[in-house]
């Protein structure tokens, strides 16, 4: 699959492994971990220490454009599907969507 480097907070570069399709989407939260929004309508979730994926969200139904972590620990990803699902950047649970 496809991969992206990054370097976050001074550490060596990462290769992150798994894509599908291409990556538009990238945020860094301040819980250790780095969200990434895909062309397969999935969020990806790494850890910065290791670079291992720790979990996938699925609900999107088109390209993930955009990705905001909010200071309270909630993700935000927008979609080429017409909405913003909201989740809970500590459990990726899905709360809601706009």
């Amino acid at each position: 699959g496809r991969w992206e480097e990054y370097a976050v907070g001074g550490l060596e570069p990462q290769q992150l492994h798994g894509f599908r399709g291409h990556v538009y989407s990238l945020a860094v939260g301040p819980n250790g971990k780095v969200y990434c929004g895909s062309s397969d309508g999935l969020v990806r979730v790494w850890s910065t220490r290791d670079g291992q994926l720790l979990q996938t969200l699925e609900g999107h139904t088109d390209c993930v454009y955009s990705l905001a972590v909010a200071q309270d620990g909630t993700l935000y990803s927008g979609s080429d599907d017409y909405t913003i699902r909201v989740w809970s950047a500590d459990t990726g649970s899905h709360l809601r969507t706009l």
